[in-house]
């Protein structure tokens, strides 16, 4: 019995010791299950179709300007040695990063940070990634770190154990990159569905849970009132992009109402629509853009809107996290529509530029420019030479005016035909957090001088930044003729190409 048991642990332990030698791992990135890990403030996800292969996906990374975002995985069952890494890497618009960093591989096997590559810019197709890693222990973690502006796309990365020693790292001579896509969004009017009714209560209307009095519904705060969307009159949202309601608040104090939208892919409060609004004593007129992210405005975990074809839970609420704040007066509500605004489409003759961000909702009909985007033939557009300051959400403009891209220096640049062109230009971003610090701006086109601004000294400053101070809303004002007209009131100026090259200069 004793020799049995002898003979049975050495065969274990052999078995162990053959697997460990022989360890190898691979990653195409088309398992459906949980592989990398991501953080870092901008995107990074699996790209179907993105592949070496056809039809296969990868590991994608995008950021703008002033942005990281890193991908990871980690080890913890190896065995000390020597093992050799071959993974493959594409770029498209990577910007050479400061300091050396722009694209960045590293890793640790428990002897510090060790770096195959750390500035891998510019444009280029698969390029094959070859080198060997010495483990320590057990543990060897290793990170793909996007510090520029730009994308990159990983695929095919794996990792075997080997005897002898390489400490040799290769890695392929740029390619060409054959499938950029330098056609810009698509120019089109969104499927007009004008206005449609959901509910005016003055007929009996089915799912809804209000108390129906004198044609408009009541409700009480700090509860919750669902719709019930199988009785709902619409219950395909797709063709409309905004949600309007009137709301009446019957006390003399503000308070915060909630709009909540839920679909199909919901789990958690992050991957719904959460719309929080404040009302103001009397009437108010509600306008909500179906079409922003789920998560809250300005603050969203997951780059996607609602499936308005699935919509499975639809609620609102007056300050539910309140208690015994309010008298039991009733709040009233009446007027819920679904509505689209379509974009114009811009005749041909036009072309037209949304500087924004990557994170940006992709609907609309201009042509999206990210700090991302640098000048290419190909391409007809982009930025040269440009050192940015920071790309800014300030989530209160509408969607076309709501994000910016500041630049300390640099130049826009669009291929034209020769001709005399019309240019209108915003240079002025709503602001949020920030107070805007700049002493002195100009705008060159063609290398004449277009706009110049300067404020010599604090109270230049002062004076712009409080323009509003005296000015009083009446109850005819629009809040955008009164206040955001004057900030985003454009450049308008006549200006002749001649070369065939726009070249538009920003100093700051």
């Amino acid at each position: 019995m004793k020799k049995k048991y002898i003979i049975i642990l050495l065969i274990c332990f052999s078995h162990s010791f053959l697997i460990n030698f022989a360890f190898s791992k691979s990653f195409n990135f088309s398992s459906n299950e949980p592989q990398w890990g991501f953080y870092g403030d901008g995107l990074g996800a699996y790209i179907n179709n993105m592949g070496r292969g056809k039809d296969q996906k990868s590991m994608w990374l995008s950021t703008d300007w002033g942005e990281t975002q890193t991908s990871f995985f980690k080890w913890n069952d190896l065995t000390p040695g020597l093992y050799k890494v071959v993974t493959y890497v594409r770029a498209e618009d990577v910007s050479k990063g400061a300091e050396g960093v722009s694209f960045w591989h590293f890793y640790d096997g428990g002897f510090g940070t060790q770096s195959p590559f750390m500035d891998l810019f510019g444009d280029y197709g698969w390029r094959k990634i070859e080198y060997t890693v010495k483990v320590k222990g057990s543990d060897l973690t290793v990170w793909f770190r996007l510090k520029s502006p730009g994308q990159v796309w990983i695929d095919d990365f794996s990792i075997e154990k080997v005897e002898g020693p390489n400490e040799l790292v290769s890695i392929e001579a740029p390619g060409l990159l054959l499938d950029l896509d330098f056609k810009g969004n698509s120019l089109k009017a969104l499927n007009s569905a004008g206005r449609s009714k959901l509910y005016t209560f003055e007929t009996q209307e089915s799912g809804h849970s209000f108390n129906i009095k004198n044609g408009v519904g009541e409700f009480l705060p700090q509860k919750f009132y669902n719709f019930n969307l199988s009785k709902m009159p619409i219950k395909d949202w797709t063709k409309y992009d905004r949600l309007e309601m009137d709301i009446y608040n019957p006390n003399e104090s503000y308070t915060d109402f909630f709009v909540t939208i839920a679909d199909d892919k919901t789990t958690n409060y992050w991957s719904q629509l959460n719309h929080k609004q404040t009302l103001a004593p009397g009437w108010n007129k509600i306008n909500i853009p179906l079409t922003q992210y789920v998560g809250e405005r300005g603050s969203h975990r997951f780059l996607r809107g609602i499936n308005l074809a699935k919509i499975e839970k639809f609620f609102i609420s007056i300050d539910p996290d309140s208690k015994d704040r309010f008298s039991s007066k009733s709040f009233l509500i009446d007027n819920i529509y679904l509505s689209t605004n379509p974009m114009p489409v811009i005749p041909k003759e036009v072309t037209a530029f949304d500087f924004t961000s990557q994170k940006a909702d992709k609907g609309g009909n201009l042509t999206k420019i990210t700090s991302q985007m640098t000048y290419k033939t190909l391409r007809g557009y982009g930025f040269s030479d440009a050192k940015f300051w920071r790309v800014e959400d300030s989530q209160y403009a509408s969607e076309a005016l709501r994000y910016s891209i500041g630049m300390l220096k640099g130049h826009f640049l669009i291929k034209l035909p020769n001709g005399k062109y019309h240019i209108s230009l915003i240079i002025d971003k709503l602001g949020y957090w920030d107070v805007p610090f700049w002493s002195d701006r100009t705008v060159f086109a063609n290398r004449i001088p277009i706009f110049k601004e300067t404020r010599s000294n604090g109270n230049d400053f002062l004076n712009d930044l409080l323009r509003f101070e005296n000015t009083i809303p009446e109850i005819e004002d629009h809040p955008f003729s009164l206040y955001l007209a004057k900030i985003f009131h454009p450049i308008d100026k006549v200006i002749d190409v001649t070369n065939g090259m726009l070249d538009l200069e920003f100093i700051g």
